[in-house]
């Protein structure tokens, strides 16, 4: 979905809608966001390096041909700083390196960090709970299955239903 720099106001997150991942930005007014970028511009290959560069970029050249939305989503969990506060720290980040990782210093950790005084990342927290109700599930087939009182069960139930 596409939206203008009129909706946007200073502080405000904006979420890139990137296919699988989502890029987030910091808006700071007069159409530019200052956002967390990887020094490598190769897809994927840039996750796995440990530094990365604040960047100030016009919001039409950082969204390209992908849609983009305002998602202050977290402001229902934390009270979010000042605008003047935001737009000000992100102004000063501009330029620095900071240490990148994917799953604990990302570009939604820094934008919520400046947002919010407190750096977590939704994606990543959705990636872990997913990870847990899979492997709660592998487990509990293992568990049934290792029992050999529910194995003989299953199996018995399995040649009566299929044969």
């Amino acid at each position: 979905m596409e939206h203008s720099s009129t909706e946007s106001h200073p502080g405000d997150r904006i979420e890139f809608l990137q296919g699988i991942y989502h890029h987030w930005a910091l808006y700071v007014g007069d159409g530019d966001v200052v956002h967390l970028t990887p020094y490598c511009k190769v897809p994927f290959l840039s996750l796995t390096l440990p530094l990365s560069l604040v960047q100030k970029d016009k919001l039409s050249d950082v969204v390209g041909y992908d849609g983009w939305r305002v998602n202050n989503d977290l402001d229902k969990k934390h009270v979010p700083r000042r605008a003047e506060d935001i737009v000000t720290a992100a102004r000063h980040a501009v330029g620095r390196e900071l240490d990148y990782s994917v799953v604990t210093k990302n570009c939604e950790h820094f934008v919520n960090k400046l947002r919010y005084a407190r750096g977590e990342s939704q994606q990543v927290n959705a990636l872990f709970n997913l990870n847990e109700v899979l492997c709660g599930t592998c487990s509990y087939i293992e568990l049934v299955w290792t029992r050999p009182p529910l194995n003989s069960l299953i199996l018995y139930f399995y040649f009566v239903l299929f044969s």
